[in-house]
């Protein structure tokens, strides 16, 4: 098979993925119109392409690396604001395409590349990541959705500094004018991204790929979005509650072993947190304290009774709540020991914004030369704590309450 008989085998494979695209209910979804107009300019090109290898017609925009004889060029031409390799081979005495000799994803040829996956799967165009399902932080932050058109969100907040006030006055007399402060929140939405290149051959072939392309990056993107509540450093990317300036840090006991969690620490947390955050209070602890939180007990008298086990002990699973509250185990946080390794949030203060959810592509034309399909997943996020300051202190007592409370070094 000649060069133009193999771009018209590429033309032909491709008319064949345009009409197998099919509207649903409501029409095309906004994928499939990317998709459909994707195929239609890439169909064009190549016709363009048979045109120019008929009539004998140079190629536009060639790199000949010199004069003819050179040997191997690059032939580039301009597609959407971008530049891809033409796939055509020149004409003798024109400059060729320097081929990749290996794929650079996913393929049959290697077990540990997807080729132990069995037969056959369909993948859609139009892709989604349950991702919220596997995050520990995204059911109980406070979610906000960015307008379309908009790229940040501004959240109108309380100044402490400036608080509104309120006064009883009695009948007749008058009331006292304040004016209250407020404080700007803008967040700049930053963006999650996730590749993955498959070849034709495996996509056509495996069953179960899109399965394991989906747990796989659903995982990977919740623990980033979880690692960025609790750790992120900001400017440009979620501002974690460890990080900011709102945290409240409680000291240990006096003579309190090492790496240890006990009951008078969570009862001395649970006292800075702030009151209004008690119904969307939530602990999170390192996996490392769990035998902690197993073992931990209340002394009475020169005895003690379990804590958070039940009273058949081991028999039973352990309680889901901590002081009414629901304990979640989280890989993210610093290790036993450490500042944070335990903590009480109200998720609640935590803005989290986004903008149309998670979105899935998958493009033929990135890796063209290898025929190789590359999957392409993307988050548009940004995330802060609305606190940015342990202000909020009780009227007859002498420490500083917040919405996040972390268990100091051990």
């Amino acid at each position: 098979m000649n060069e133009h008989e193999k771009l018209l085998a590429k033309k032909s494979k491709l008319k064949a993925e345009l009409a197998a695209v099919q509207p649903g209910v409501g029409g095309y979804s906004q994928n499939d119109e990317k998709y459909i107009d994707s195929l239609r300019s890439w169909i064009s090109e190549i016709d363009d392409q048979l045109t120019r290898i008929v009539n004998g017609t140079p190629l536009a925009n060639v790199n000949t690396g010199g004069s003819a004889s050179a040997g191997r060029g690059v032939c580039d031409a301009a597609f959407g604001g971008k530049v891809f390799v033409n796939i055509i081979r020149c004409r003798k005495g024109q400059p060729q395409i320097d081929l990749p000799q290996n794929s650079t994803g996913l393929s049959t040829l290697v077990p540990s590349e997807g080729g132990d996956f069995p037969l056959i799967q369909q993948i859609a165009t139009g892709l989604t990541l349950p991702t919220y399902g596997k995050s520990v932080t995204m059911p109980y932050v406070d979610h906000l959705a960015a307008r379309s058109g908009y790229g940040s969100y501004e959240l109108i907040l309380n100044d402490e500094a400036g608080t509104a006030e309120v006064y009883w006055v009695a009948e007749g007399a008058m009331g006292t004018l304040t004016k209250p402060k407020v404080r700007i929140l803008r967040l700049e939405l930053s963006k999650l991204m996730g590749f993955c290149c498959t070849s034709e051959e495996l996509l056509q072939d495996a069953v179960g790929l899109w399965k394991w392309i989906e747990s796989q990056y659903s995982d990977k993107m919740a623990r980033a979005i979880d690692n960025a509540v609790f750790n992120g450093e900001g400017n440009g990317t979620p501002l974690g509650i460890l990080k900011g300036a709102g945290l409240v840090t409680v000291t240990k006991r006096a003579g309190q072993v090492s790496d240890s969690i006990t009951w008078e620490n969570c009862v001395d947390m649970y006292a800075r947190l702030w009151a209004r955050s008690l119904p969307n209070r939530v602990w999170y602890v390192t996996p490392e304290g769990f035998p902690e939180l197993s073992t931990m007990a209340r002394g009475i008298g020169v005895g003690g009774v379990p804590v958070w086990m039940p009273a058949n002990s081991g028999a039973g699973k352990p309680y889901s709540t901590l002081l009414d509250i629901p304990v979640v185990m989280c890989e993210m946080l610093p290790k036993l020991g450490d500042a944070g390794d335990l903590l009480l949030c109200d998720m609640s203060d935590y803005a989290w914004i986004d903008k149309n959810g998670i979105e899935g592509d998958t493009s033929i034309h990135v890796h063209y030369l290898t025929d190789e399909n590359l999957f392409r997943f993307r988050y548009r996020c940004i995330g802060a704590p609305k606190t940015n300051a342990a202000h909020v202190s009780p009227k007859n007592a002498n420490w500083k309450m917040s919405p996040y409370v972390a268990l100091g070094a051990r």
